[in-house]
């Protein structure tokens, strides 16, 4: 699968999880997260200067229930521009699981943040899962 193909499978499978969530459209998100993250694809970030040092841009997020802190990612520019992001930037997974797994306070990410409607949140716990299935 070609990268464009991955990012809009990715889109369509969150457009239906909102519209009617299952654990099987769950696990085949999970499942082209674990493909995106092997192929070290680039993702669609909000990427914002750091607040330890403003030269450095780092993915925003939010603060979940849990506590820990999800990266903004998004499958495309239309879902970049339904959320309440605005500093759009490519990055590829590697950096971002880097920074997952250099911080333990950093939960996963948070697939296309939509404003008003929330987030599909990806756990740590459930990404390295989906890693070790494939």
């Amino acid at each position: 699968m070609r990268q464009g193909e991955l990012h809009l499978q990715l889109e369509i499978l969150a457009k239906e999880f909102r519209e009617n969530p299952s654990d099987e459209t769950g696990d085949r998100i999970l499942a082209a997260m674990a493909k995106i993250i092997r192929d070290n694809e680039k993702i669609l970030i909000d990427g914002i200067p750091s607040p330890v040092n403003p030269t450095i841009t780092v993915p925003s997020g939010y603060y979940a229930k849990d506590g820990k802190f999800y990266f903004h990612i998004f499958s495309s520019r239309q879902s970049f521009g339904a959320s309440s992001a605005s500093n759009p930037m490519l990055t590829h997974m590697e950096g971002l699981m880097k920074l997952m797994e250099d911080n333990p306070q950093v939960g996963g990410f948070s697939l296309n943040q939509k404003a008003g409607s929330g987030t599909i949140l990806l756990t740590r716990e459930d990404i390295m899962e989906a890693l070790h299935h494939e």
